[in-house]
């Protein structure tokens, strides 16, 4: 349409799964239907400056389990405008995404969890040459559709900064630093309890005590520093790595226990590597601490791997697997996370893609209830035009 380009989107998934819950026990299977619309456009204000926006939104009806019926918006919505001045750029963003589906989130067993969340911000990089500075800063809010995670209700503001020093064209090392500002809706209130005492044989006596009114987080701050490598070893190969320390302070007790302040190492490598025309993975291995859902924080490690097979011009095969073990100090939790799963995509037509998947989720806890196990087959049908 004149200077405007869009790309638009329709398509419709149906998803199998035989625990629907995510619970231990009790489990119970599950069909749903996901028709889904998208739209993606780009419009060039001057030849420099283009605003950029891509949403896409849908719905999700079950079969059997009414209670998990909901509208969602993909994680890719985005809206974008990047403004050159002279060595600067500017971009101005906000991203959203509403989700119903608990096994993106792995702290969460049993029962269903969805959220809203969006972050708006703008970033500013100044180039130098050889020498790279960026600044950003995002408002980021997040809210669970549920009423009893309602306690998780939140705003944050998030800074974040970067030099690096370009050692050669495909080389650049440096320093990044952030910091984070979190607040919650709901704030401390206590209620006075009565608990027996044994003081003899058959004698007691009654002791108040505060006990939170109903669960709520701490108010957190955050800073992160450490320095930062990206190298192209190869036309084929990018890696990047990152390190350093994210120190949290707490403002006061949650409901959940004291977490205490903490200042953890943290460490992330990303390989993307292209083998062949037919062959390539991405994988993303690290350490990190953030924010938690039924914690003030939390501590884990992660193997992300995701590659991808081109068996003929039309037809691409990807098997990838997610792995995670995490601590949660407050609740006394250890856990580890499975993800794997192999999906064939076929693309009939250069507009009309057919994909067909299967997905294996675990959850090992060593509290009770805090395990599961799911199955879950994929059928989903895209046009793009």
């Amino acid at each position: 349409m004149g200077d405007l380009k869009l790309r638009f989107q329709a398509g419709i998934a149906v998803e199998g799964t035989d625990n629907v819950n995510y619970t231990e026990r009790n489990q119970q299977a599950d069909v749903s239907v996901r028709p889904q619309i998208g739209v993606s456009a780009a419009y060039p204000i001057t030849d420099k400056n283009t605003l950029a926006f891509s949403i896409g939104a849908g719905y999700a009806k079950y079969a059997k389990t009414k209670a998990r019926d909901h509208f969602f918006l993909t994680p890719n919505s985005t809206l974008g405008f990047n403004i050159y001045a002279g060595d600067f750029v500017f971009n101005l963003h906000t991203e959203f995404t509403l989700t119903q589906d608990s096994y993106q989130q792995t702290e969460i067993s049993g029962g269903g969890y969805g959220y809203f969340e969006n972050r708006t911000g703008v970033s500013a990089t100044w180039d130098l040459g050889k020498l790279i500075f960026t600044l950003g800063y995002d408002h980021e809010i997040y809210e669970p559709s549920e009423k009893q995670f309602e306690y998780q209700s939140r705003a944050s503001e998030l800074f974040n900064a970067r030099a690096v020093f370009l050692l050669n064209p495909t080389t650049q090392l440096g320093l990044q630093a952030g910091a984070s500002v979190t607040e919650f809706d709901l704030k401390p209130s206590y209620v006075t309890n009565y608990y027996p005492v044994p003081i003899g044989t058959n004698t007691f006596i009654t002791v108040p005590r505060l006990d939170p009114a109903y669960n709520f987080l701490s108010n957190q701050k955050s800073v992160n520093f450490g320095p930062y490598f990206q190298s192209r070893l190869s036309q084929h190969m990018k890696v990047t790595l990152s390190a350093g320390y994210a120190i949290y302070f707490q403002e006061y007790d949650s409901s959940f226990g004291k977490a205490g302040d903490s200042a953890p190492f943290y460490s992330d490598l990303q390989v993307q590597h292209t083998v062949n025309s037919q062959l390539g993975y991405s994988l993303n291995i690290g350490h990190q601490v953030r924010q938690g859902l039924t914690t003030d924080t939390l501590d884990y490690y992660y193997v992300r791997l995701y590659p991808t097979w081109r068996v003929f011009d039309h037809l691409t095969l990807s098997i990838p697997l997610n792995w995670e073990s995490t601590t949660i100090d407050q609740r006394k939790e250890e856990y580890q996370y499975w993800n794997l799963g192999i999906s064939a995509a076929y693309r009939v037509s250069p507009k009309l893609t057919l994909t067909g998947g299967y997905n294996y989720r675990q959850r090992a806890s060593n509290l009770t209830g805090g395990n599961y196990v799911e199955n879950q087959l994929v059928l989903d049908t895209r046009y793009s035009f």
